[in-house]
């Protein structure tokens, strides 16, 4: 809440659909904050305007300053040339090595659309582990990886109990 009245005391609102999102334009400078849980990202299209947002909020909240980002919410965060990049690559990375597959093959065929699954009607296999694999590539289709989407949630309906062909 005191976050909050402070950005929007120095003329900042809030996102309609995200209430910690917030933008200020003055005079052709556009600065956008965004708040996740302990962390801040500040935005601009001028580094001076960056810059006293950065010292008006330094003297309100114990901050620190870590410079440009690197990484945002598991995505690497690349900029050349004034255009932003968003990358998940690490975050499949750590995935594959966490579960025991990064040794696994690559296909371009993310799911063949005529195969019909079925329910576990005999194997076994480790139903937390394979929700969390779920939920964890869930992650991935809301930010970087629209094109898995289809695939993800048809594996979906199978956490409860999935087999070796899920």
């Amino acid at each position: 809440m005191k976050f909050d009245q402070v950005v929007k005391s120095i003329g900042f609102q809030s996102n309609l659909s995200y209430k910690f999102l917030y933008h200020r334009s003055l005079s052709n400078q556009t600065v956008i904050i965004y708040l996740y849980v302990d962390d801040m990202l500040i935005l601009g299209s001028n580094l001076v305007a960056v810059r006293d947002i950065k010292s008006t909020m330094a003297e309100v909240f114990d901050m620190k300053d870590l410079g440009p980002v690197d990484t945002l919410l598991c995505m690497k965060v690349r900029v050349d040339k004034g255009r932003v990049t968003l990358s998940q690559a690490h975050y499949i990375e750590q995935l594959l090595s966490t579960w025991g597959y990064d040794n696994c093959r690559f296909v371009k065929t993310l799911f063949d659309h005529n195969v019909k699954l079925s329910s576990n009607e005999e194997t076994n296999i480790d139903q937390v582990k394979y929700s969390k694999i779920i939920y964890s590539l869930m992650y991935a289709t809301s930010c970087t990886r629209p094109d898995i989407i289809f695939s993800i949630s048809m594996l979906s309906r199978f956490t409860s109990n999935p087999d070796k062909e899920h």
